[in-house]
Order: C-alpha cells, then sequence, then structure tokens
C-alpha cells in the first residue's frame, strides 16, 4: 500500500531483483570474518545496517552464495534495518527466512512510505521500487516464533541512489 502521496510506489517480489540497479552489493567487497557483525563497513558503498538490539547484529557468512551474505542468527535481533547513504528511488536484496510472514517497510525522514509482508521461505529478492525511500526496516515473524526465534539470511543487496549524501572530509 503506498502512503504519503507515492501512488506509484511497488513492492520487489521476484527471483531476479531490479531491472538494473546502479549499485549491487555482494557482500564481497569488504574484507570480513565470518561471524563478523556488520554495521558501517559498507558504508563507503552507500549502506549501513542497524538494529533496536545493541549487542547483536547482522553478522557476515558464507554457506554456497556468491560472495557472502548477511545474517540474524540471533532472536533478539529483530527488526533489522538496511540505511542508505542518500535518498534512493529503488533497492531489493534476495532473502530466505525460516518460514516467517515477515514485513518489510520503506522510510523517508522517518516517516513510513510504503509497507509490504511476505512469506520468504524460499530465496527471492523482496524491496521497493517507483518510490522515494532513504531505509528499509525488515521485522521478522508471524504470530508464534518458531523454536529459537525467527532467522534470515541476505545476499546481493541492488539499490540506485538518487541523491548520495557526501562523506564527511577526514584530514
Amino acid at each position: 500500500a503506498a502512503m504519503n502521496g507515492d501512488a506509484d510506489a511497488a513492492s520487489v517480489i521476484n527471483t531476479t531483483g531490479l531491472a538494473a540497479p546502479v549499485t549491487t552489493i555482494t557482500f564481497s567487497e569488504v574484507p570480513l570474518a565470518s561471524g563478523q557483525v556488520v554495521t558501517d563497513q559498507f558504508a563507503a558503498y552507500g549502506v549501513t545496517f542497524g538494529s533496536a538490539s545493541a549487542t547483536t547484529g547482522l553478522y557476515y557468512g558464507t554457506s554456497g552464495n556468491p560472495g557472502g551474505e548477511l545474517r540474524n542468527f540471533f532472536p533478539d535481533y529483530n527488526p533489522f534495518s538496511i540505511k542508505f547513504n542518500g535518498t534512493v528511488t529503488e533497492a531489493a536484496f534476495n532473502m530466505i527466512s525460516n518460514g516467517s510472514a515477515d514485513t518489510f517497510s520503506a522510510h523517508r525522514n522517518g516517516a513510513l512510505v510504503d509497507s509490504f509482508s511476505a512469506v520468504t521461505c524460499n530465496w527471492q529478492f523482496y524491496g521497493f521500487t517507483a518510490t522515494v525511500f532513504a531505509e528499509i526496516v525488515v521485522r521478522s515473524g508471524g504470530v508464534s516464533p518458531p523454536s529459537g526465534g525467527y532467522h534470515m539470511r541476505l545476499h546481493n543487496l541492488q539499490f540506485t541512489i538518487l541523491t548520495p549524501v557526501p562523506l564527511p572530509l577526514s584530514f
């Protein structure tokens, strides 16, 4: 459902992702150790990751995907956010979870722009297109959590930044 005047907003749920993203992050761009928590290591590529939890987070791993992937096998790391270093017009990522109905929401300046829910038990791309936003928040979960909580894996983050925010100069 489109909100805040973005009548043309569309959700992305497919096996191929965006048609022509400007940036694709495979999570092999930055050398990371398996199990390393990921926050701002990809800021130079236009994105940071966050959570409501201060003690756990998305962490790096590999398991057959080209490049690497981010995981949240910590039940209390929910929701997580993907924050872009500027305004984006489209973004999607390949994700799978342990069968929960997950909610995806796009935000701009702290306001909800669009949202949708999907059962994510198969690898698919999820995201938004035809709207303007700066953050995607993903909340895993249905009514009753599976044993051990809700878990997901994601890789191949695709996006197009409309207005990049310059990084501060360092001296």
